[in-house]
């Protein structure tokens, strides 16, 4: 609540019931929440040591069949024909709309320098 000072002619504050109850609950609530956040501090320990476990593993399983496929593709005959280049050039080409504007541009170039001259 505000009370008028008729000599300074301001507002000062003065204290009540309810603020002094007010600021105990306060204390009493933040002590608890406290106590709630030490315990999801906890929690989230236990869940980082989890997670940190779980990315372990998989960087050993990564690891693992890593290590199988060097083995299978040393058991493989690797065929890089002039075909097989040809058309995997190709089909990289016909995926990509940028290549394929590249082409498209040079070819028109070429044929309209053809043509003029």
């Amino acid at each position: 609540s505000l009370k008028r000072v008729a000599s300074l002619g301001s507002m000062k504050r003065v204290a009540s019931g309810a603020g002094i109850n007010a600021m105990i609950r306060a204390k009493s609530t933040s002590s608890s929440n406290l106590e709630s956040m030490q315990k999801d501090n906890i929690k989230s320990q236990d869940n980082l040591s989890n997670l940190s476990s779980a990315v372990e593993n998989a960087n050993n399983e990564k690891q693992k069949l890593y290590e199988d496929s060097k083995e299978s593709e040393n058991d493989t005959i690797d065929d890089n024909s002039f075909r097989q280049r040809l058309l995997r050039g190709v089909t990289t080409i016909l995926r990509s709309r940028l290549l394929m504007t590249i082409f498209t541009y040079n070819a028109l170039f070429a044929t309209t320098s053809v043509l003029l001259s």
